[in-house]
């Protein structure tokens, strides 16, 4: 960086401070005045930050004109920081003879202008050889009284005193003189609205602070002062546009003064003139702001760390990188004032209205670019900027517009006198090697030949100058991205090449510059006149890229014909797009990449789910539009699918998820969030989708493809297309994407996603292809309404065997098997035989046939099923094997009888029961009971004991009946806590007392035998209560639904202990019966006999089961008076008892109808006694009954 010309246009001037009296003196310690300032490295205190600063200092003799007045503003060079007055005196006479009146002078001349900034040393080495040196002391004590601080006594080698007062003198100065201008530039910015106010000056001035700070080494604050000066011109600028004072005036009819001014020229000069121009002001400013930006960036990377020689060690590449970011850094800063300066000249011509000839600024544009970018090369190569690239491209570009106006202006007498006077100054040196050519070529283009010095057919052209500055600039600007302005710029190129007939280069112009319009131009009208000249001019060099070709003819085709060059256009892009071509041009409706909309569109499509089997047809007919305004010949249009995946069905779009909620607040709350962002805001979405739709091509993956039977033509407007293909590969595929081929060598792809972002009507398309497998149904479970089959009798269904899509060529065995633990179904095999497995031979089938065989099976019933509401359903599985695959099939059995079984206990004697009800609907067939056996099993050492049959008469059960077999069991002295083993058998058949109509029964169940086995565990306790209970209806009548009844309940002792206190209890179906209250207390009699009642109410007509009704001991913690009736608290051990009427039922009759309750409306009064005497002869009733037993 040191060898940049521009860090040597200007110098630094030393700081003076003067010096009288004694030369020995002065001699002697000029060395320690010179370390008493550091040296010249001082740090300066500035709004309580230092600055450090390395300055020049030179000591001079007193002189008159070197004394700085109070208040006055003066050239830093021309003034004396410190005034220095050196005393020499062996005795107090020779300082009064020979000193004092030479320093009373001087001090005299400090005094007169106002200035303190000046030292009295008194060199004592003489005095104190003649031993006078209190006396010299007092004597200048005595003359300088007010002045004590500034006396310094040095001798021989001690200059301690001067080392501490000289520096803060020295300092105190500079602020001194700062103040001055602070002030000097508080008051000329207070008064520019007066007319004799002066620019020039304020401009002189400043620049005079500026070169303080220059001295001082102080950079930073040089560009301080400018930005300040330059932010301040604008401001003054801005706001005297309206109400213009006479310099402001005088500034807008310089122009732009009597010649060009030049950047790098301008930094060796040391202020502006008295009649300066606008241009002429904004560029000195200009140059010093960045002569000071160079000096920053010198003196910063200075201290930055060298690279060490060692090129893998980490410091070394840290360097280097803070190197390459400063330079960077500086680079971008540079490029920023610049192009704030011509920004600023622009505005600023405007608002203050200055006549110019346009030429004129171009001239001072193309010259100040040029140089800017030249200076920009000594930090960093502009093709590595990493930071206002922005900038770079700005002043660039505005290069180049302004020499395409030179260019096609060629001549101006303006421009000529303007660059007349630049004679002189065209030294490559000072100015720069661009530069410097730049000017010499435009003072080649615009001076007259005569008055050129030299040899004026040397050098560039302007034209050549142009060439080089669009081709450079159209590099730049592409690399920092903006394509824009450098297709624009490829443009004015190939227009110059065509202009000056350079047919090979604008040949090579133009295809560089179609290719980049075919990528980024955004404008259809530059596009059809760039493809419409190449297409005529450049035919050769376009057929050499096909694409390129393609692209230029379907710009033009895709218009109204409106000529016969659009005919010829639209005919010579078919010929071309039916070209054989082993990679055809394929375009997206995606990414177009043409400033026009996509000329074709899918309008809709026949279905958006195809279901079919394999190797069966796919018909799919699509209607698309056509923007093409004539017929495409030999197209052919395919749809293409893939396999369903999230990739292939996610949306474009985003995809928002609304939802609105109404909290207990009342206040109602919508949210609305994003569930997907689409595919669309994806990185690089395009090339992903282009990639996924070749990798689909090539891809094994055999997805259905439809196309068209034959070419057809395409029709300008809609198109009505079907589309057909043979199923292929079993799996569910989405529509991909539409091909449209245009002959061999033209592809067109509408990728149905995008469609359908476009037109909402669209929706994803789907096909479902599927094999049908052999399958096994069982027919009755195939329907809406599966059947439910019976229980204990045979049954049969039908099994439906299908082929499915592939045929069985040979004969092959159906197995059925029962699945449960206890395998207790059977099924009839061919020869009659019940077994527990069953299978059928099945011959070759064809595909899709079916075969139909019928089963019979059989479940026996092996459980007490009771259940009140007959809903009890028993389910069994049943497992069918067939050709590898197996089915599980769910049947459900309702039984055709309820069987329920209870032990009644009298005295020494038991009796068992069981209760066979009859729950299905078959009223065309009884149930015959062939045989009823009980065993009991009392040891294992003996045969089970057969119990006597009470009721040997088995009768046949008629459909919702019942019928009660009763066994009395054998006696036993067997502890009666032990459970004993009981072993129910019951036989039985069918008989038909009718015909089948729905054929629920098949006539082979008549002719079968079944049976029912139950084993069961229970001890045989001994009764402890006789229990009848009786239910009486209101008025000695027949009970009736919903009318209260009372059920009375009598009790007799059997055993030995009488209790206190029973509680009888009362349970029933509330299907049946509704029971007031559940608990009654019963107090026994010493007899042993006692008796209560309860309100029931029936709920169903017809014949109701009686009430079970059970004894318990009463709890001994119950209290009778804590309670009102008594509740389940009151409930002890329950004790064995016999229930007389345990089974039996009692008719329910429909309720009395209005007229009847108004017969009986008379007796009502009598309710209350009818009671009483019905409940009177119930009692005896039941009284008898007790004594007959």
């Amino acid at each position: 960086m040191d060898d940049c010309p521009v860090l040597k246009a200007r110098k630094k001037c030393p700081f003076q401070v003067s010096w009288s009296g004694s030369i020995e003196s002065f001699q002697k310690h000029e060395k320690a005045l010179l370390k008493a300032l550091g040296n010249g490295e001082i740090v300066w205190r500035r709004h309580e930050k230092p600055l450090p600063a390395k300055i020049d200092i030179k000591f001079v003799p007193f002189a008159e004109d070197l004394v700085s007045q109070v208040d006055e503003v003066s050239f830093c060079e021309s003034v004396a920081f410190v005034h220095v007055f050196f005393v020499t005196a062996a005795s107090p006479e020779e300082y009064r003879l020979n000193v004092r009146h030479r320093v009373s002078d001087w001090f005299g001349q400090l005094n007169k202008a106002g200035n303190t900034h000046w030292l009295i040393i008194f060199d004592s080495t003489k005095a104190k050889e003649k031993k006078n040196r209190g006396s010299v002391i007092e004597k200048l004590k005595s003359d300088f009284a007010k002045h004590q601080d500034k006396l310094v006594e040095v001798f021989a080698e001690s200059v301690v005193e001067l080392n501490s007062k000289l520096l803060p003198f020295f300092l105190s100065s500079l602020d001194k003189f700062l103040a001055n201008y602070e002030k000097a530039y508080a008051q000329l910015k207070g008064n520019y609205e007066l007319d004799s106010w002066s620019l020039p000056t304020f401009v002189n001035q400043q620049f005079n602070l500026c070169r303080f700070y220059t001295n001082l080494g102080l950079w930073d604050c040089v560009l301080g002062e400018l930005d300040k000066m330059d932010l301040l011109i604008g401001e003054i600028i801005a706001s005297s546009s309206e109400h213009r004072p006479a310099w402001l005036q005088t500034l807008a009819d310089q122009s732009f003064g009597a010649n060009c001014p030049l950047l790098r020229l301008l930094m060796h000069v040391e202020g502006v003139a008295t009649d300066v121009s606008l241009i002429e002001l904004r560029t000195f400013i200009l140059s010093n702001q960045l002569l000071s930006l160079f000096h920053i960036y010198n003196h910063r990377i200075a201290k930055t760390p060298p690279p060490s020689l060692d090129s893998s060690n980490e410091t070394t590449s840290s360097a280097d990188s803070m190197g390459t970011i400063l330079a960077n850094d500086f680079a971008m800063i540079v490029l920023r004032y610049s192009h704030a300066c011509t920004q600023k000249i622009n505005i600023e011509i405007s608002e203050l209205e200055i006549p110019h000839d346009p030429l004129l600024l171009h001239v001072w544009n193309v010259l100040l670019t040029t140089d800017v970018l030249e200076l920009c090369e000594y930090l960093v190569d502009l093709s590595a900027l990493t930071h206002g690239t922005g900038y770079a491209c700005q002043l660039t570009s505005l290069r180049c517009s302004n020499l395409d106006s030179l260019v096609h202006a060629r001549s101006s007498d303006a421009v000529a006198i303007w660059l007349r006077s630049t004679v002189g100054q065209r030294n490559a040196d000072v100015l720069g090697r661009k530069t410097a050519e730049t000017l010499n070529v435009l003072r080649r283009t615009f001076l007259p030949r005569d008055a050129l010095e030299g040899s004026p057919d040397q050098g560039k052209s302007i034209e050549e100058l142009y060439e080089a500055a669009l081709q450079e600039a159209v590099e730049r600007l592409r690399r920092y991205g903006w394509d824009k302005a450098a297709d624009g710029f490829s443009r004015a190129l190939f227009e110059h090449y065509r202009e000056i007939d350079d047919t090979p280069k604008s040949k090579e112009s133009y295809m560089a510059l179609m290719t980049r319009l075919l990528e980024n131009c955004k404008s259809i009208e530059v596009l059809r006149y760039y493809a419409g000249i190449g297409v005529n001019l450049f035919d050769p060099e376009l057929q050499s890229d096909r694409s390129v070709l393609l692209d230029c003819l379907l710009v033009l085709a895709l218009r109204d014909l409106d000529s016969e060059d659009d005919v010829s256009f639209a005919t010579k892009f078919i010929t071309e797009a039916a070209k054989p071509s082993p990679t055809p041009l394929t375009k997206y409706n995606f990414d177009f990449g043409l400033p026009i909309s996509f000329p074709l569109k899918l309008h809709s499509v026949s279905d958006n789910f195809i279901s079919i089997l394999v190797n069966t047809p796919i018909q799919l007919t699509v209607n698309i539009d056509s923007a093409f305004a004539f017929d495409l010949p030999l197209s052919r249009v395919k749809a293409v699918f893939r396999k369903v995946s999230r990739y292939g069905l996610e949306s474009m779009m985003p995809v928002f998820h609304c939802s609105m909620s109404i909290p207990d607040t009342g206040i109602a709350s919508s949210r609305c969030h994003t569930t997907s962002k689409g595919f669309a805001a994806r990185p690089d979405f395009e090339k992903s989708l282009k990639d996924a739709l070749s990798e689909l091509a090539t891809s094994e993956e055999s997805a259905p493809i439809l196309s068209t039977s034959s070419p057809i033509v395409l029709k300008p407007g809609r198109n009505k297309i079907s589309l057909s293909a043979s199923a292929g590969d079993v799996g569910c595929f989405s529509l991909s994407h539409l091909e449209l081929c245009v002959g061999d060598g033209f592809n067109f792809v509408m990728h149905h996603q995008t469609e359908m972002a476009e037109t909402p009507l669209l929706d994803n398309v789907c096909c479902s292809i599927a094999v049908r497998k052999p399958t096994v149904n069982i027919r009755e479970l195939s329907g809406t309404v599966k059947r439910s089959f019976i229980a204990g009798v045979v049954q049969k269904f039908t099994l439906d065997i299908t082929a499915g899509t592939c045929p069985v060529p040979e004969s092959s065995e159906l197995h059925l098997k029962y699945t449960g633990e206890k395998n207790t179904m059977q099924f009839r095999s061919k020869s009659g035989e019940w077994m527990s497995s069953l299978t059928l031979t099945i011959p070759p089938l064809a595909p899709h046939s079916i075969e139909s065989y019928d089963v019979y099976m059989c479940l026996p019933i092996t459980e007490m099923n009771f259940s009140a509401d007959d809903t009890h359903l028993i389910e069994r599985q049943v497992k069918i094997s067939w050709l590898e695959q197996t089915w599980l099939m769910q049947l459900k059995f309702k039984p055709i009888m309820s069987l329920k079984m209870s032990t009644v206990i009298i005295e020494q004697r038991v009796l068992f029961s069981v209760d066979v009800i009859r729950t299905d609907e078959l009223d065309f067939v009884n149930l015959v009971l062939t045989g009823a056996e009980l065993y009991q099993h009392q040891s294992i050492a003996r045969p089970p004991m057969p119990a006597k049959l009470v009721n040997a008469h088995l009768n046949q059960i008629a459909a919702h009946s019942s019928h009660r077999i009763v066994w009395e069991l054998p006696t036993s002295k067997i502890d009666k806590s032990i459970p004993l083993k009981h072993d129910v058998k019951l036989t039985y058949g069918l008989a038909k007392i009718a015909d089948d109509t729905k054929a629920v029964i098949p006539s082979i169940a008549f002719d079968r035998e079944y049976a029912f086995q139950w084993r069961q565990e229970f001890p045989i306790a001994m009764a402890e209560y006789d229990i009848c209970a009786q239910i009486v209806a209101e008025n000695n009548s027949l009970c009736r639904v919903d009318t209260e009844c009372t059920l009375v309940v009598s009790l007799r002792l059997i055993s030995t202990y009488v209790e206190p206190k029973v509680v009888t209890a009362v349970e029933a179906d509330p299907a049946y019966w509704t029971i007031v209250d559940k608990f009654a207390l019963v107090p026994m009699k010493e007899s042993g006999v006692g008796q209560t009642s309860f309100t029931i109410i029936p709920r169903q007509i017809g014949l109701l089961p009686y009430p079970s009704v059970y004894i318990h001991q009463c709890n001994p913690d119950y209290n009778e008076s804590d309670h009102r009736a008594p509740d389940v608290t009151a409930l002890g051990e329950r004790l064995n008892s016999y229930h007389r009427l345990q089974g039996k039922q009692v008719r329910v009759l429909a309720p009395r109808h209005s007229a009847d309750d108004t017969q009986s409306g008379g007796a009502a009064s009598t309710t209350g006694s009818i009671r009483l005497a019905l409940k009177e002869r119930s009692f005896q009733r039941l009284k008898k009954l007790i004594d007959r037993d």
